[in-house]
């Protein structure tokens, strides 16, 4: 792990010379390096989700890689393959060991859960991009979502089902081991049946299921008008394919991030997800600030893919991470970095203003994006 650290620092500081930006011209380096650690998943199964990220987070640290009094940002960063055991034993490193003046952490839900109980011990302040469950942060006071939450996510996906869509009978898809999509099911039943929408069935899912045909042929039965899926991209793909092979067609709706983890994992069936609706972080209207233009093109400058949602998260958690730091009185204070963060107002990111609360919540816009070809097409922003 030490070598793969080397590399990554080097490959950062060669990549900050070989782009160069305004910054590096008007800011003197001053020597001084605040290290900051990074969890995610950067093998395994979700490993697409933490490369991707890193890779957001690496293109923005090129355009600012300095801070206001020229103190350098360094990067430390644990493979949690998304594994909650993981991700507290990589926490316990970079807080206590290692004595990192924050940490940035691209796993999901569960992972983020189960590390809350130990972070207000270290006093250590985590930034998290992907957890959206809204019990994050509400047992800690050094946990702040980057993300939206289920609660928002989940209403604005019934809201426009019901009021946009105009749809009556919908059927929710879940699985009862994941947090997230427990969570987000929840929501999005809560909101739809308070609206005058009726759930014609719950479905509890996993990966591995023999008897989907069986499962699509009674929901079409019911008269079910839309699959509502908070799940995986290999679950749903099977749902897709089945559906497909009976000659149904409902309409479906997913939570974020399904289509950055289908580019990877499923890139060759992204056809199948065409007409598919999800919430999102971002629609495909390129943002009219200097930020998102020339992040974008940073970001194709160093890779040769487009650029995902986690990607997009990765670099606005950097983003958050240096308009911080520059407004400490001392950047490796870990409690005045906690209360700067949660003091951040109207921060402009990739597709609009970002605002976190006291309580370590984000406020910032929510898409409803078609998934067309592999790219999303954006239907409606909720601010």
């Amino acid at each position: 792990m030490k070598k793969n650290i080397l590399t990554i620092t080097i490959l950062l500081l060669l990549l900050s010379l070989l782009v160069g930006c305004d910054q590096q011209r008007s800011i003197v380096a001053s020597g001084k390096k605040i290290k900051i650690g990074v969890i995610g998943p950067m093998s395994g199964t979700f490993a697409a989700q933490g490369k991707n990220s890193f890779e957001g987070l690496q293109a923005a640290h090129t355009l600012q890689p300095l801070l206001n009094d020229g103190a350098a940002i360094e990067f430390l960063v644990e493979d949690d393959q998304n594994d909650p055991t993981r991700t507290i034993a990589a926490f316990k490193k970079l807080a206590e060991t290692e004595k990192m003046a924050a940490i940035l952490v691209f796993s999901d839900s569960a992972p983020v859960l189960a590390l809350e109980p130990f972070v207000d011990r270290y006093k250590t302040p985590v930034l998290v991009t992907l957890a959206t469950h809204p019990n994050i942060s509400k047992k800690s006071k050094y946990v702040t979502q980057l993300c939206f939450d289920d609660i928002f996510q989940g209403s604005v996906a019934a809201l426009f089902v019901r009021d946009e869509l105009l749809i009556k009978k919908v059927a929710i898809i879940e699985n009862p081991e994941n947090p997230y999509s427990t969570s987000l099911a929840t929501e999005f039943r809560q909101k739809f049946v308070a609206t005058g929408g009726l759930i014609t069935e719950i479905i509890n899912i996993s990966d591995e299921v023999d008897d989907l045909s069986a499962i699509m042929d009674n929901l079409r039965l019911k008269k079910t008008q839309l699959l509502y899926m908070p799940i995986k991209a290999k679950c749903l793909f099977n749902i897709v394919k089945v559906n497909r092979e009976i000659e149904w067609h409902p309409q479906m709706m997913c939570g974020d991030g399904l289509l950055a983890s289908a580019l990877v994992t499923f890139h060759d069936d992204l056809n199948l997800l065409n007409g598919l609706m999800a919430t999102e972080f971002f629609g495909d209207k390129i943002a009219d600030n200097d930020y998102d233009r020339s992040l974008r093109k940073t970001y194709r400058s160093l890779f040769d893919h487009p650029t995902t949602t986690y990607s997009s998260l990765g670099a606005e958690a950097y983003e958050i991470l240096h308009d911080t730091l520059n407004r400490c009185s001392d950047p490796d204070n870990r409690q005045e970095i906690n209360e700067k963060i949660r003091q951040t107002t109207d921060l402009q990111g990739i597709s609009g203003k970002i605002t976190i609360t006291a309580s370590g919540k984000a406020k910032r816009s929510l898409f409803v994006d078609m998934i067309e070809d592999g790219d999303l097409l954006e239907i409606v922003k909720v601010y």
